[in-house]
């Protein structure tokens, strides 16, 4: 090949000068060697890694810091101190325009109810914000989860979390009827999910109890919740959320862990003595049973060294100088990868004012948003579906007004604002213009109009009969005087 020829092929042009019409990305020369170019299903793709996956994610969750903070923002900011709550909007049978308010009180009194600690779940032990809160802890540390509907004794409804570890990853087969079994999923033509293959308890359990879950067992897909972030359309099953920085994680945890003992060393052994004959030496500690040498390193203490050795010194200083600075560019990384701001995953607020920590917010909440509106779809209406069918049964209230009842509204946590004035301020101006209602701006701070109102009329009637009188409201806007746009936005 003429040296030419060989330097226009590597420029991106052919003999005749034209340009080679690809992309930049889809080069295959020797900085991209390594690059994968191989397409695979995303249940290919899962199949050989998703148990290391969730393996992994699980020993950062339990001692890896920020990946504890990670799972700790995503339980406060998705379902918050309240958990996510339901709010009945059932209409009146003879006027489908207005809310059936003694209705409506029934059943939030009994999903309430149902929701206390040792009433909603199998074990006894949760209630219905705890379950939220292992539903979004489980989902984000292992991609997945499983959830069984079950029938107490008295017919009541319950949920039984159950690890995904049981559901047979190694079972992947074609069957006769057309459905196809991929990691443990049974799926039909349409991939929608038709059986579960589960083995009937923790795989791990076998090698700490002796108990045998080899053998797999199916169960129809309809008596259970299997939620997972889908991010592609051949996907089967969850991957841990932070699977991406995951590696990153574990070699910062190495790198913090070797820094920290080469300090420890550094502020440790202080020197030698070192005499003429060394004569008076009597040797360090030997191991037991092996004679090797034993070094250790303490605070303030002095060494002898045996005769015919020299001490050469050693300085090191630790932690180096751009330790910081690393650890931040990583940390960053890391934030990234699992979707929120640098200051919230590590609490560091050196480098933040009011404007980028204002923008860093709001955008991370949006992302909360989404993932509440998540957990709402796939895990609270379902969950309130199947309670509302048994609730009606056992009330004697019948089947058949199901759907009047089985579309509430589902009150997420709001969160306090970066700047109370001026946001509320903002939001007076919207109401005002026509651009936002109360309802709407009251249901960004998690609170609910209705309930507002309530509160309201029971502290004027309050107030009123122990003869307390409140400063009255003023409903003048031309004024310009904020406090009473405020208190008129308010009211």
């Amino acid at each position: 090949m003429k040296i030419v020829d060989w330097f226009a092929r590597k420029l991106g042009y052919v003999k005749s000068g034209m340009k080679r019409r690809n992309y930049a990305a889809a080069n295959t020369d020797r900085l991209v060697f390594n690059w994968p170019t191989v397409n695979t299903s995303a249940d290919a793709e899962l199949r050989g890694s998703l148990t290391e996956l969730r393996a992994r994610s699980r020993q950062l969750a339990r001692d890896n810091d920020y990946a504890k903070r990670f799972l700790a923002l995503c339980k406060v900011n998705i379902i918050g101190p309240q958990g996510i709550l339901v709010q009945s909007k059932a209409t009146l049978k003879s006027d489908t325009e207005r809310l059936d308010t003694k209705l409506n009180k029934a059943i939030e009194t009994a999903w309430y109810k149902w929701g206390r600690p040792g009433m909603c779940t199998a074990d006894g032990i949760l209630s219905w914000v705890d379950a939220q809160a292992l539903f979004v802890q489980t989902l984000a540390t292992d991609g997945e989860v499983l959830i069984q509907k079950v029938k107490s004794v008295d017919g009541d409804f319950m949920l039984k979390f159950i690890e995904a570890d049981q559901i047979d990853i190694r079972k992947n087969e074609a069957l006769s009827n057309g459905n196809e079994i991929r990691m443990g999923v049974e799926v039909n033509g349409d991939g929608k999910p038709v059986a579960y293959w589960l083995h009937p308890t923790h795989p791990g359990d076998a090698q700490i109890w002796s108990v045998s879950s080899s053998q797999s067992v199916r169960f129809p897909a309809d008596s259970f919740i299997h939620a997972f972030v889908k991010d592609r359309p051949s996907q089967t099953r969850g991957v841990p959320w932070m699977h991406s920085a995951m590696l990153r994680l574990k070699m910062l945890g190495g790198y913090e862990e070797a820094e920290l003992v080469a300090a420890r060393v550094c502020a440790s052994k202080m020197g030698f003595f070192e005499t003429p004959t060394g004569d008076e030496f009597v040797g360090e500690a030997v191991e037991a049973g092996t004679g090797a040498k034993i070094t250790t390193s303490e605070p303030g203490t002095f060494g002898e060294l045996p005769v015919g050795q020299k001490f050469t010194s050693w300085d090191p200083t630790h932690p180096a100088g751009n330790f910081d600075p690393f650890t931040k560019a990583i940390l960053r990384g890391v934030a990234s990868g699992v979707n929120v701001s640098y200051h919230s995953l590590t609490g560091d607020l050196t480098d933040v004012n009011y404007s980028s920590i204002r923008s860093g917010t709001l955008e991370q909440r949006d992302n909360w948003r989404i993932l509440q509106r998540f957990v709402i779809d796939h895990f609270c209406q379902p969950v309130f579906e199947e309670w509302l069918f048994r609730f009606l049964m056992l009330s004697g209230l019948g089947v058949s007004e199901f759907d009047r009842m089985s579309d509430p509204d589902w009150n997420v946590r709001g969160w306090e604002w970066v700047d109370p004035l001026k946001d509320i301020n903002a939001s007076v101006v919207a109401i005002e213009n026509g651009l936002s209602t109360r309802t709407l701006e009251l249901a960004k701070q998690g609170l609910d109009f209705e309930e507002i109102l309530d509160q309201l009329a029971f502290e004027k009637d309050l107030a009123a009969e122990k003869g307390i009188v409140f400063p009255g409201v003023t409903t003048d806007q031309g004024n310009g005087n904020q406090d009473n746009q405020v208190s008129s936005a308010a009211a």
